[in-house]
């Protein structure tokens, strides 16, 4: 027979098991890496990966018409204009991406849309960048579609 305290050592391991699996769960069905955002084989380097920790107030993922789309929100940042300018730079210059609106980060509030390739033939990668005082939203989606370079 197994003694009172066998059982409950055996309980508590359990207990220690099941918290373990179940932070295992959590983080493979966020799917993101350190520092990059992930959406299936496409790796974006983070905010955080270019500019080291910001705050990240909150994450979602969802799907839309099948296509995944991934937010990050950032808040009590101190200063956007800044982060986002030495960000875009970064995404553009050295990954690619290409603007597809105007933008001035001279404006206290506003939206920067940018696009790139995914490294899967016949998808895109497209990011919204909202910004306003003290926060932004990095909103990346992944859907159909190619980007004719001329």
């Amino acid at each position: 027979m197994i003694g009172d305290n066998m059982k409950k050592k055996i309980l508590i391991i359990g207990i220690i098991l099941t918290i373990i699996i179940g932070f295992i769960i959590i983080k493979n069905l966020n799917n993101d890496k350190d520092g990059y955002y992930v959406l299936n084989k496409d790796e974006i380097p983070s905010i955080e990966k270019i500019l080291g920790k910001r705050n990240l107030y909150g994450k979602n993922k969802k799907r839309n018409n099948k296509n995944l789309i991934k937010t990050y929100e950032y808040n009590k940042i101190d200063d956007v204009y800044s982060d986002l300018s030495i960000y875009t730079d970064y995404l553009i210059n050295d990954l690619g991406f290409n603007t597809t609106n105007s933008f001035d980060l001279n404006n206290k509030s506003g939206t920067i849309k940018l696009a790139s390739n995914s490294i899967e033939n016949n998808y895109i990668i497209l990011m919204d960048i909202k910004y306003s005082k003290g926060k932004y939203t990095i909103k990346i989606t992944r859907g159909k579609g190619r980007i004719k370079v001329s």
